[in-house]
């Protein structure tokens, strides 16, 4: 059995250690009910969109197992070992490897939307290029970290190279996904105040906020882990808090900029049921709005399956498809 001073001594390891795998598995099962949903609710995406989803997902299955069997190895089987605290185990492949290769997937798939929104190229390589960069510096960081096999005698100054690379390519690759979703949507909500144009106006702003918001926190993240690396390293390895789960965050920020295009009917802040494509359905562009109309009348309300309405149409024009109704009577 350790002593109390030898515990004290691998504080700085073993406490970071627990909140980066309690963390992880917290964004994991997150991640699980988002891919779930994204199951149920759109069947009919594109096969492309379909294997990024699923794909990313397994690699985060396998990501929480293989975590989950450090944690074990880590303070249950190894307790009272120093060494089992301090030993690299199988981190090297959950952190650096595993994490840039899901960040890389994820901000490529926003250079793909982006490069659809925009129309341009100059954007999306850009992104790419730096999506690219992290990842092959992750890469990196992983085989020179194996090598070295102690968490707390990662100060060569390779990791310190690969890791300043990863860490700020990702900084700059999400503030630049971030502003880029930005101008390219801003042009595409229009003033007008009617009721068709205003719900999309609605719709497009949320898309707008999540794609501020997840940019900023994962690049927050990143932030977080080249700082305590290169400022706390030979404190403690406090940079593992955010190492071992800024890989679920980005998974996570694409699963909620996806599943966004959810409607829940009768819930709150829902003016109608009308939805921003972006072009992920077969056989739609990027300026096709998925729209259940919906009328109201004086015993009940009538529901009209999904019609494919283009965005350029007139609000009159856009309400006067036929459709097959089906009629449901609301009672008091």
């Amino acid at each position: 059995m350790s002593s109390p001073n030898i515990g004290a001594a691998l504080l700085p390891v073993s406490g970071p250690l627990i909140i980066g795998y309690l963390l992880n598995w917290g964004l994991f099962g997150i991640i699980s009910v988002q891919v779930y949903l994204y199951y149920l609710a759109f069947p009919n995406d594109k096969t492309f969109i379909k294997h990024v989803v699923y794909g990313v997902y397994c690699l985060e299955v396998v990501q929480s197992i293989v975590i989950a069997r450090d944690a074990f190895v880590t303070f249950a089987s190894g307790f009272g070992d120093p060494t089992a605290v301090t030993g690299m185990h199988t981190l090297w492949l959950t952190m650096p490897l595993m994490s840039a290769i899901v960040g890389c997937i994820v901000q490529l798939f926003y250079a793909f939307r982006i490069r659809v929104l925009s129309e341009g190229k100059v954007l999306p390589v850009t992104i790419a290029t730096l999506a690219l960069t992290q990842c092959g510096a992750g890469i990196a960081a992983s085989i020179i970290g194996g090598k070295i096999g102690d968490v707390t005698k990662l100060t060569t100054t390779a990791v310190f190279l690969a890791q300043g690379i990863r860490n700020g390519a990702s900084v700059i690759c999400d503030i630049a996904i971030a502003l880029s979703m930005w101008f390219s949507l801003t042009p595409k909500i229009d003033t007008n105040k009617n009721v068709f144009v205003k719900s999309t106006e609605a719709r497009l702003t949320r898309i707008l906020k999540l794609s501020v918001a997840t940019g900023t926190l994962t690049a927050l993240f990143a932030v977080l882990d080249l700082s305590l690396y290169f400022g706390l390293q030979k404190s403690g390895g406090y940079f593992l808090v955010p190492c071992v789960s800024l890989g679920k965050l980005y998974s996570n920020s694409m699963m909620t900029m996806l599943n966004s295009r959810i409607q829940i009917i009768g819930g709150r802040n829902t003016s109608d049921a009308s939805v921003v494509d972006m072009g992920l359905s077969p056989g739609t562009g990027s300026t096709s709005i998925n729209v259940p109309l919906q009328t109201w009348s004086n015993g009940g309300f009538r529901v009209a399956p999904n019609s494919k309405v283009d965005q350029r149409k007139s609000e009159d024009e856009a309400w006067q498809i036929e459709v097959n109704m089906q009629t449901e009577v609301v009672t008091k």
